[in-house]
């Protein structure tokens, strides 16, 4: 019987919609990992996702984009130390091989940009060119969309500002390597993000933790630390504090959830029941 019965245990932990109750709550809130990608096979939201939405007033972004304004966005991103640049940092080899691919790969905004941003972003983007991009969104955008439109009160749990800095305190020369490595590698990157893809269809965030956890332990482990562990010490602050005062969906990449120091266990260590809430997905969102 426990054969039998443990896979069914598993499923349910196999899952991207998590309630939050207990503790003194009258409402319950969640929390839904995202993929921070364009690609439709990943747009196939759980079904209980559209009931956690029309339940809550507030819907919680990593970041809450300003449509109005997108260069407010570009502003913020813009390098203000010209040293960090490509062409700064790269030989001339390097900076044609860079050049070359990301001008095959991607946007033709990325290739006016390249030498504009931080070589860690186009070594990003470079890698989210191994997608498919058949929606006109990254998914938290979307999701912030369907917030919107459904008359719901948003909210960043970061600042642009915040997010780059971390990038920023990657040392030069580690994001010079990362992005070499990228380029001399889109095949293999192509099949991470394909893997990737197949564990966020299967709703499996622990499988995506570690995957993210080894990838970025390969990096830098002092990055890995600043990326997720005190982005996520920040975050849970933010939504302890507003849950109290109304109930809300939380919407951040699947890799802030699970883990030690994730958001699930750091709001369980705060006293909050949090459990999975598994469900098939369909397409009832879009």
């Amino acid at each position: 019987m426990f054969v039998l019965f443990s896979p069914a245990l598993n499923a349910q932990q196999n899952s991207l919609l998590w309630e939050v109750s207990g503790n003194g709550l009258t409402q319950s809130s969640y929390l839904f990992g995202t993929i921070h990608l364009q690609d439709k096979r990943v747009f196939c939201f759980p079904d209980s996702l559209a009931n956690a939405m029309d339940s809550v007033k507030v819907v919680a972004l990593e970041i809450v984009v300003n449509f109005d304004d997108p260069k407010a966005l570009l502003d913020k991103i813009i390098l203000k130390d010209e040293g960090k640049s490509l062409k700064k940092i790269l030989t001339k080899q390097e900076y044609k091989k860079v050049k070359k691919a990301v001008a095959a790969n991607c946007a033709l905004s990325m290739t006016l940009m390249m030498d504009k941003v931080l070589p860690v972003l186009v070594a990003a983007e470079l890698m989210s060119s191994q997608t498919h991009k058949d929606e006109k969104y990254p998914m938290d955008l979307y999701l912030q969309k369907r917030a919107e439109k459904k008359g719901k009160t948003l909210l960043s749990l970061e600042s642009i500002e915040s997010q780059f800095s971390v990038l920023d305190r990657i040392p030069i020369e580690k994001q010079k390597e990362e992005l070499l490595a990228v380029v001399d590698s889109l095949e293999y990157y192509k099949i991470l993000t394909d893997s990737m893809i197949s564990l966020y269809q299967q709703q499996n965030v622990q499988a995506l933790f570690t995957m993210s956890d080894d990838y970025n332990s390969a990096f830098d482990a002092a990055w890995q630390v600043d990326l997720l562990d005190n982005r996520n010490l920040a975050m849970a602050e933010k939504i302890i504090a507003q849950m109290p005062l109304a109930n809300m969906l939380v919407a951040v990449g699947a890799a802030h959830l699970p883990g030690p120091k994730g958001l699930v266990k750091l709001l369980q260590q705060a006293g909050y029941t949090v459990r999975p809430l598994y469900s098939l997905c369909s397409n009832q969102e879009k």
